[in-house]
């Protein structure tokens, strides 16, 4: 359990939960990377490096996440079909370019507090 210190000052047990969402990581033709988060429609971020695209990735969806909470919407849930379905179309539709890094997705881990 953590806590927070409120206006009231006084501690308040917050259930910490872990989200995990696919992330993909496309590497740009200048380099870097573009990262798309599926699930979350409109979540997206870029990094210099996939160390950097993934640490600015994760704020991106704490934020995002953070925004649907303020307005007491649920979390998307990710299904197996949908990723799969999603990189399917991706692959038609954006070939990779030549000579670029590998195109990459990975599960991304965001601890959440709930109040």
């Amino acid at each position: 359990m953590s806590h927070t210190f409120t206006k009231e000052h006084k501690y308040v047990k917050l259930d910490p939960k872990v989200v995990s969402y696919t992330v993909h990581f496309i590497p740009e033709e200048v380099g870097g990377y573009s990262v798309i988060v599926p699930a979350l429609p409109g979540c997206y971020s870029q990094g210099e490096t996939l160390d950097e695209a993934e640490k600015y990735v994760v704020e991106a969806i704490e934020l995002y996440l953070e925004s649907l909470s303020e307005y007491k919407e649920m979390f998307p849930q990710e299904t197996a079909e949908a990723i799969e379905r999603y990189f399917t179309d991706f692959a038609k539709e954006v070939p990779p370019l030549p000579g670029s890094a590998p195109m990459v997705w990975k599960r991304i881990n965001v601890t959440i507090n709930s109040a």
